[in-house]
């Protein structure tokens, strides 16, 4: 493109750039490409604009992710304020190992990252009040959510990548003999094996809560 005509084209271009569809595109090329797909210059290239105009909306790379973190919490489903805390533990938890699942690049690239704007904290605000009603101090509410979202997060990175503990060796004897009571266990299903570690996790809040 001739240099004046590119320089006619940019403006037009920015005008319909904004952060939301900057990170909403940012989020597909990590699913398409891969967290080392994720620059500036590809950005732009999937937006048709120069990499330059990005800059307007998102001061750097280090906002560009935080901003992933916020659109991917903002996937987060919102408990019903009607039904149980436990039930809002529940819906924290399994909200967090769905979005990593739909979104696994990116969940590698931002998903232990510090929640630190009011758009990802806001969820935690949530989470933590319905404990705080549930009878514990704020004190323990903070640990009750740390250990929740620690839980999530482990184990749908592990998830991810493929847990270092398999079921068996590769010929289908178990790896050890220490390891053979726990075959049926360690054979079963991601999810029901991430719900009963939820529900161990939910049972020692319980019995933290007010009678």
């Amino acid at each position: 493109m001739p240099r004046s005509e590119k320089a006619r084209a940019e403006p037009a271009n920015r005008t319909r750039l904004s952060r939301t569809t900057i990170l909403n595109e940012a989020l597909r090329l990590v699913d398409r490409e891969g967290p080392a797909g994720l620059t500036m210059r590809a950005l732009g290239n999937a937006l048709g604009v120069e990499a330059m105009s990005l800059y307007h909306h998102v001061r750097d790379k280090e906002e560009l992710l935080g901003g992933l973190s916020e659109i991917m919490v903002g996937g987060l489903p919102k408990a019903s304020p009607d039904r149980p805390w436990q039930d809002a533990v529940r819906t924290f938890a399994n909200g967090i190992r769905r979005i990593a699942l739909r979104h696994p690049a990116a969940f590698q690239l931002v998903g232990m990252r510090p929640l630190a704007t009011d758009a990802v904290l806001r969820p935690v605000g949530t989470l933590l009040n319905r404990l705080c009603q549930a009878g514990l101090t704020p004190q323990a509410s903070v640990a009750a959510y740390r250990l929740v979202a620690s839980f999530a997060r482990g184990f749908a990175l592990a998830e991810i990548a493929g847990f270092t503990l398999g079921d068996s060796a590769p010929d289908g004897v178990p790896a050890t003999a220490e390891l053979a009571p726990f075959t049926a266990a360690l054979s079963a299903r991601n999810q029901d094996a991430f719900r009963a570690a939820l529900e161990i996790i939910v049972d020692g809040i319980a019995a933290q809560t007010s009678p």
